[in-house]
């Protein structure tokens, strides 16, 4: 059971390791997480586009009447692969206007809604009105800020990891106060003990 948990915590203390180097990649440089994201979709459009279009091409040679959806699609997926690799800038603006839109939706649709709320529950209205100005001023932020989301993402990898590492460290000494503190363990010792003073008292009497 020793031997498990030990693995266990080494295992968790890894991937904390790996989470704090991606959260420190992403808050410091998210302009090149940007452009490597961009780079992998890309490319996995293009190979798939290629695919399909030598699926077409081969189903061609041997039926000549395949209809054209695979080269169509082939096609489309190799441009838009294409488009996310010379314009790996647009793909950063596509994300922020997506996840800042989806705030700021959800910020007017909870100021929509606190209307309703206004001769029901006074005290409830006032929190859903601050709360829609945050999400409305939150999502315009995003919007308008490059690199906020993932900068923001980094940030929160960067704390959880943090946080990981130490609770690692106290978890781990814990561990040790209890491996050695355990009754079977002071046993031991105690039977150690006696087994090194009966053998004193022997090499005393042989003296």
């Amino acid at each position: 059971m020793k031997t498990v948990n030990i693995v266990s915590f080494s295992s968790n203390l890894v991937s904390t390791i790996i989470s704090l180097i991606i959260g420190v990649i992403l808050f410091t440089r998210p302009d090149l997480v940007t452009i490597m994201i961009s780079y992998v979709l890309g490319g996995i459009l293009i190979a798939y586009g290629l695919v399909k279009l030598f699926y077409f091409f081969y189903q061609k040679g041997k039926i000549p009447e395949t209809p054209y959806n695979s080269c169509i699609s082939g096609t489309a997926l190799i441009i838009i692969g294409l488009v996310c690799i010379f314009l790996s800038g647009v793909i950063e603006h596509i994300v922020r206007f997506i996840i800042g839109g989806f705030i700021l939706f959800s910020g007017i649709n909870r100021l929509i809604k606190a209307g309703d709320l206004k001769n029901q529950n006074e005290h409830k209205f006032i929190s859903v009105i601050i709360v829609s100005i945050i999400l409305i001023v939150g999502g315009l932020y995003v919007i308008f800020v490059s690199n906020l989301v993932f900068s923001s993402l980094g940030l929160v990898l960067i704390i959880y990891s943090v946080l990981e590492i130490i609770n690692y460290i106290l978890l781990a000494g814990n561990n040790n106060e209890k491996v050695y503190s355990r009754p079977e363990d002071k046993n031991l010792k105690t039977i150690e003990l006696k087994e090194k003073k009966t053998a004193k008292k022997k090499t005393n009497k042989k003296d």
